[in-house]
């Protein structure tokens, strides 16, 4: 056994003993040798597996579990019948990385598994995972998780060698939410036999959310059954093939994918009566006298579901002689009866003055018809001629705008398209072959009112024509249409429908909607109402209200000075500011309590110049772009802060007697009740750095110890001390002045002298004058160049 990893290990083998010489066949051919190699992970007596059966010395074992026993046999085979047998333990004592955790627990590879690490997509595809879990348990619990999405994990287990690979990733859904419990349907009109029904759209459900109703219905002798009567999308419904007069009870279910919600609250509704059936034909009640008599009838057998309130009872005048109405300017001379027969056989069966006659010779139980015409000199009737052949109806709204509506045979005719609450008349003409008759009597009606027109404009109007002070457009909407007709009724009301919602409204043309949502479109129509009823709706327009106005910006100070201000806001950087034309007003508070601006503009800062050192100030800001103004920021108060001192004339250098000098300054006054000192500072000899000498209040001071012959520089600051606060301020350094230490020696005999003699100070060059000097002398040597090489140049 060699060359043992963690998965694989080496395995070689000796032929046996009878065949390691090279020996034969008496046929010449040499013998050979079969190799059979078995493996148990179960111990020396367990099961054992062939994995090699051959005629090689070696097999290389692949594929093992790391850090476990195995054991290995051998069994030889030869053509010299020789065979042996052999064991031998493997023991692959290296970990290795563990594979991929399947939906069970993981192989761990020889090395226990410590942790497992599960990450998800947070339910947005192909934007990466996430960890959601890291911990050595084999279950997690995800909350807070929106309902109906796909959720993607994977998991990976890691021991003390390394992280695995990933699994295979897994979608897990959660379930949806089931509509919330709709509301009850409405009675929108009931009939004989139908009711129709309205209900609302479910409310929390998405746009795109497919939602089906169930209406359920109960009937007036069943107390505790609802049956369906309608599934589906739509949210209205006429229920027909009802009773009439019978209440009915309607509840209504909203479902979708996830499940059924529960009932909405049951509509109790009853449908209409009928117009009842005929009574009983009137008979004579008792004697006829010369003046009346009484007739009784029973009740109809159909009350049409409600109770009888009256009856009706019609009365034909008649007199004693049916003679014409007109003798046609002579008198009646006769009279011509005519009889129609069962067989629709006519015969006259009288023909003379009198104005009766007998018929006898008739069929019982058979209907005869009879008919009588009056002649005189002129004639017979024409009536008593052929028979009408057409009828003409005129129609109009006066006498003088008659037309002709109608021309034929039929006795009815039925007009359309007429004009609601509008008066109406019209006659009648008879025609047959003699002619056209006399028009009958003028009959005038009059139409009953009906529902209004649809509104035929509608419109939004535009935000100059709205005061935008009082209402927002990113949350309202102004309404403005036309009054349509109202077909006979005033106008009463209108409905406002937004899809989910409507809104009723009195009679006005024009509305405002408020609690709109900021930025959405909208598809709005409206109806007209009456005393008669609710009219068609409009054609639908579409609306979108206005984004909000911009958030004000965080106001900060960037910089503070003694006479200035620096602000700052928002971020310049931003795609969004610079794609929105946003503009920004920066205001102060002035000394009355009022804010009035000082900038306005597209800057993100602003400099304010001429204020008062130590004080402080209040600003406020605000954004503004097409949305309109939004509101005001937060008020920030910023102080400038204390100027520093200014700076002092060089200071004044006196020789002392013996090694020492006096060094004197001006004075400056107390700054604003700040009082104020002094630094002194020196630069001895050829030193790159000043010194401090001195801090203190006075306007003087000595030094002694100064050596002969070198050369000192003093310069002079002033402090403020801040009596509100620690701070120190110092101001700039004054110009310095240059000493040097003379002894008296040097002067001439009798002269008396100090470094305050003129000829003396004269004689130690300033700051100014020594840079004055180095100019001059590279200016006078600039111009002897130039003049050297303009004469070489002519020569």
């Amino acid at each position: 056994v060699t060359n043992v990893q963690a998965r694989t290990v080496s395995l070689s083998w000796s032929p046996p003993a009878g065949l390691l010489n090279a020996d034969r066949h008496n046929n010449g051919l040499p013998y050979t040798c079969t190799y059979e190699v078995a493996l148990s992970d179960k111990g020396r007596d367990g099961k054992y597996k062939i994995i090699y059966s051959g005629e090689e010395l070696e097999y290389n074992l692949k594929d093992l579990r790391p850090a476990t026993d195995y054991h290995v046999s051998f069994n030889s085979e030869s053509s010299l019948n020789i065979d042996t047998a052999a064991a031998q333990k493997l023991v692959l004592m290296e970990g290795g990385q563990q594979l991929p955790p399947l939906d069970m627990a993981p192989i761990d590879n020889g090395s226990k598994i410590t942790s497992y690490l599960l990450e998800w997509d947070e339910g947005k595809r192909n934007s990466g995972f996430r960890e959601c879990y890291f911990g050595n348990q084999k279950h997690c619990k995800l909350t807070k998780l929106c309902p109906a999405l796909g959720y993607t994990f994977r998991l990976a287990a890691q021991n003390d060698i390394g992280t695995s690979g990933y699994s295979q990733e897994v979608v897990c859904y959660t379930a949806g939410n089931i509509p919330q419990t709709p509301s009850a349907p409405r009675l929108v009109r009931a009939g004989v036999t139908w009711v129709a029904l309205q209900w609302n759209k479910v409310e929390g459900c998405t746009p795109e959310e497919v939602i089906s109703y169930t209406l359920e219905i109960q009937e007036e002798d069943n107390d505790s059954v609802f049956h369906p009567k309608y599934t589906g999308e739509e949210q209205a419904c006429t229920v027909k093939n009802l009773r009439r007069s019978t209440q009915y009870k309607f509840r209504l279910f909203a479902s979708n994918v996830e499940g059924k919600s529960s009932p909405s609250e049951v509509l109790v509704c009853t449908t209409s009566p009928d117009r009842p059936g005929p009574p009983t034909r009137p008979i004579i009640k008792g004697p006829i006298t010369s003046h009346g008599f009484s007739v009784k009838w029973d009740p109809p057998q159909d009350n049409g579901g409600s109770e009888i309130l009256k009856y009706l009872l019609e009365i034909s005048q008649g007199s004693p002689e049916d003679v014409p109405t007109s003798e046609g300017g002579c008198p009646i001379s006769e009279y011509s009866v005519e009889m129609m027969e069962p067989e629709e056989v006519v015969s006259e069966v009288y023909h003379g003055p009198d104005l009766e006659c007998t018929v006898s010779n008739l069929l019982p139980g058979a209907t005869y018809r009879f008919r009588v015409r009056a002649l005189n000199d002129g004639g017979s009737p024409e009536c008593s001629g052929a028979d009408i052949s057409e009828y003409r109806l005129e129609w109009g709204e006066d006498e003088e705008s008659l037309q002709l509506a109608y021309s034929g045979t039929n006795t009815c005719f039925e007009i359309r398209e007429l004009s609601a609450a509008a008066q109406y008349c019209c006659r009648l003409q008879a025609v047959n072959q003699a002619g056209a008759g006399p028009y009958s009597e003028l009959v005038t009606c009059r139409i009953p009112a009906s529902v209004p027109d649809a509104v035929s404009t509608l419109y939004v109007l535009e935000d100059e024509h709205v005061d935008t002070s009082q209402l927002s457009p990113s949350v309202c909407l102004a309404l403005n249409w036309e009054e349509p007709c109202n077909n006979g009724a005033e106008i009463t009301s209108y409905n406002i429908d937004l899809g989910d919602i409507s809104i009723p409204i009195g009679n006005v043309t024009s509305y405002v909607i408020h609690d709109l949502l900021p930025e959405t479109s909208y598809r709005i129509r409206i109806q007209a109402v009456n005393e008669v009823g609710a009219g068609p709706f409009s054609h639908f327009i579409k609306a979108k209200t206005r984004p909000l106005p911009p958030l004000p910006p965080r106001l900060e100070c960037a910089a503070a000075g003694p006479q200035s201000l620096k602000l700052k806001w928002g971020d310049s950087s931003s795609k969004l500011h610079a794609t929105d034309d946003m503009v920004y007003i920066l205001q102060i508070e002035d000394r009355n309590k009022r804010f009035i601006p000082i900038y306005r503009g597209p800057s993100h800062t602003y400099k304010i110049q001429r204020l008062t050192e130590s004080t402080c100030y209040s600003f406020r800001i605000q954004a503004v772009n097409d949305a309109g103004e939004g509101p005001f920021s937060e008020i920030c108060t910023f102080c400038t802060t204390k100027s520093v001192p200014p700076a002092i004339k060089a200071p004044r250098v006196t020789q002392l007697e013996g090694n020492a000098c006096e060094i004197t300054w001006e004075t400056v006054p107390p700054m604003k009740g700040d009082p104020v000192g002094y630094v002194l500072q020196v630069l001895v000899g050829r030193e790159s750095e000043y010194k401090q000498v001195y801090k203190g209040d006075e306007t003087t001071f000595q030094i002694s110890g100064l050596q002969v012959n070198t050369d000192y520089r003093f310069r002079v600051c002033v402090c403020r001390r801040c009596s509100d606060t620690s701070q120190e301020l110092s101001g700039p350094f004054s110009p310095s002045v240059a000493f040097m230490l003379q002894q008296n020696e040097i002067m001439l005999a009798g002269e008396t002298g100090s470094i305050d003699d003129p000829k003396i100070r004269s004689m130690i060059p300033t700051d100014e004058q020594f840079a004055a000097l180095i100019v001059l002398g590279f200016a006078s040597l600039s111009i002897i160049f130039a003049c050297i090489l303009q004469y070489f140049f002519m020569k």
